[in-house]
């Protein structure tokens, strides 16, 4: 099966920086969203790629566009794919409950 490249052109508009269309790919066709694992390698690639793409801006310009690429990221999943990590990151980001 030929691995699927999910790519997003984005305008990276972060606070004080000119909005530059740029191209960034996050490969997820070997990934399973459906599981933790794979919702956490799927996190851990567009960390990566918004790291690299963010870099050189102010530190909080810089956190700023690695939120929003992240953002862009995930809303621009298929509609079952994005479900599927979504599903899993609601369970997997839910707070410990306190026992008393």
């Amino acid at each position: 099966m030929q691995k699927f490249v999910f790519a997003l052109c984005v305008a990276l508009a972060a606070a004080g920086s000119a909005a530059a269309q740029e191209s960034h790919r996050v490969r997820i066709g070997d990934l399973d969203l459906s599981t933790a694992h794979g919702a956490a390698a799927f996190d851990a690639r567009v960390r990566r790629v918004a790291r690299s793409a963010c870099s050189g801006r102010s530190p909080m310009n810089n956190l700023q566009c690695r939120a929003i690429l992240a953002q862009e990221f995930r809303d621009a999943l298929p509609d079952s794919r994005r479900a599927e990590y979504v599903q899993v990151r609601s369970v997997n980001d839910r707070p410990a409950r306190a026992v008393i």
